[in-house]
């Protein structure tokens, strides 16, 4: 996660959703853990269309399960559709602690429709009873050059902050 403070009053959040999460976000809705979610749950007898396409559940990767989201397979978006609500949650605890105007979210993820959607979804939900936190989610245009994004955008405020007396 990185914050960027512009000019002293604007405040951007640039969040990387991938699988180096730590804590609670990790156990829940990191990319290992969405697939081991889905691993665990077919072996407890639950209906996948990814049983066609593997021998073995253990080799299930990722790529497996983002075909079987484009495929609408119900196992592959629940799981999902699980880890981008407890991401929202999480999402919500950051923007409460850090009062950011924008958060900007990329990252493996956030391309697919339905990950981002529950989670900004989850994320609002939660603000909507705090009427004076005004906070923009919004989906990066480069998911996967954000952090460099955001290390660019801090070098670029530190050389043209103003000093006012």
């Amino acid at each position: 996660m990185r914050q960027l403070q512009k000019s002293g009053k604007s405040r951007i959040i640039y969040l990387l959703l991938s699988s180096d999460l730590h804590g609670c976000l990790q156990a829940y809705s990191s990319l290992p853990a969405i697939r081991d979610e889905v691993v665990r749950r077919m072996k407890r007898g639950h209906v996948s269309l990814l049983e066609d396409k593997i021998h073995d559940v253990e080799d299930i990767d990722f790529h497996h399960i983002l075909n079987g989201i484009e495929k609408e397979d119900p196992l592959c978006l629940e799981v999902v559709k699980e880890a981008a609500y407890f991401f929202g949650i999480g999402l919500s605890n950051l923007i409460f602690l850090l009062r950011p105007d924008i958060v900007i979210c990329g990252g493996t993820l956030v391309p697919k429709p339905l990950f981002y959607e529950v989670a900004s979804e989850t994320a609002q939900k939660r603000l909507i009873h705090f009427p004076n936190n005004h906070v923009q989610i919004v989906k990066s245009t480069a998911a996967y050059n954000i952090v460099a994004q955001g290390a660019g955008c801090m070098i670029l405020d530190y050389f043209t902050e103003e000093n006012l007396p």
